[in-house]
């Protein structure tokens, strides 16, 4: 009579490990992916002794006894108030604004970001709230988007090299910018962005999502999940970097998704949560989800989702909603369709005009 070649407490060692391995490739994706929310949550406030400050999109720090903020959206809101009896005026800079931008302080006077994409501000010891105006005429405006660059420095400066010298408002990039997640690479793609004469908005890809160093991006960039309106229109980031989106992320989008008064809605994420062909590995990892996200965003009047991480660029519609998958923006491409060093070019103006521009 053959023997089981595995004793009863074998079994149970593989079932227990089978069960972490689940945990593993579950559990824990969906903790990181909450996790980064809440640090983005963190980098827009920043709390001391004597005061508070905060921005409704992006990311705020100390910089030689200087306060700097650095916007995710055209028309940030900017905070600092006083949590002591102390009589310290606030002084610093708001970065990353297209230029042209006013800021208006509460006593109605204003000053303008300059082609250096900032303004300096000042804001006497009592604080208070700093409004943002875009410059008029940019209620239709292009855009650019670009994925997967993939630390690819000549493809970024053909890149830059390209946006500068077109009227555009600002740059979305769907995060993988980086290869390994190395904090080398994640200064080169800041270095890089800040060649841009635009603002640099972005989310994370699945390569900055691998190790901690994604804390970097956060803290310089901003929120991985985040939405501003502009022009009619409403753009919302959403981090789905592990495959699909976190409880935190989820929750949020569906509550703003309640709230949307625009007609216009625009989704911009890594991974997009359906394929036009039968290969799972390009988007999110449980076909459910995906499914259910598409369905809520169609019911929900979103119009466009725009999606990297798949090294091609392919353009379909799914549920009402129309998909933009391009991932053309440094790392190595598909071959099958052709579509080479790319970024999209878009057109808010009417109705959404997109082109594919070579980076070759």
């Amino acid at each position: 009579m053959r023997r089981n070649r595995f004793s009863t407490c074998d079994l149970a060692l593989i079932s227990t490990f089978a069960l972490t391995l689940t945990w593993l490739l579950s559990g824990c994706w969906i903790s990181g992916a909450d996790e980064r929310f809440l640090r983005g949550e963190e980098a827009r406030r920043l709390v001391r002794d004597n005061y508070e400050a905060w921005i409704s999109a992006g990311s705020v720090r100390e910089e030689n006894g200087a306060l700097v903020f650095r916007a995710s959206e055209p028309e940030p809101v900017i905070q600092v108030l006083p949590r002591d009896n102390s009589f310290s005026n606030y002084t610093g800079r708001i970065e990353n604004l297209i230029p042209g931008t006013q800021l208006i302080y509460p006593d109605g006077s204003t000053n303008t970001a300059g082609r250096d994409l900032r303004a300096d501000f000042y804001l006497p010891s009592g604080g208070g709230i700093i409004n943002t105006r875009v410059p008029d005429g940019e209620n239709s405006f292009l855009f650019a988007v670009i994925s997967d660059n993939h630390n690819n420095q000549k493809v970024f400066e053909n890149f830059i090299e390209d946006v500068n010298g077109r009227e555009i408002a600002f740059v979305i990039s769907l995060g993988d910018f980086t290869v390994f997640d190395g904090s080398q690479e994640i200064e080169n793609a800041i270095k890089w962005s800040s060649e841009l004469k635009v603002p640099f908005y972005t989310t994370l890809g699945n390569h900055e999502s691998y190790g901690k160093d994604w804390e970097m991006v956060i803290d310089h960039f901003g929120a991985s999940s985040y939405s501003f309106s502009l022009a009619g229109s409403r753009f919302v980031f959403l981090d789905s970097a592990n495959y699909g989106l976190g409880k935190e992320t989820r929750d949020w989008f569906l509550d703003l998704l309640g709230a949307v008064t625009e007609k216009n809605i625009m989704v911009f994420t890594h991974v997009s949560p359906v394929e036009d062909i039968d290969n799972r590995v390009l988007a999110f990892k449980d076909q459910k989800e995906g499914l259910e996200l598409i369905s809520v965003m169609s019911q929900a009047g979103v119009n466009y989702l725009f999606a990297g991480h798949a090294h091609s660029y392919r353009h379909f519609k799914f549920g009402g909603v129309e998909i933009y998958v391009s991932g053309g923006g440094g790392g190595s491409t598909e071959k099958m369709n052709g579509a080479g060093y790319h970024y999209l070019l878009v057109n808010l103006a009417g109705e959404l005009q997109v082109r594919r521009i070579s980076l070759e």
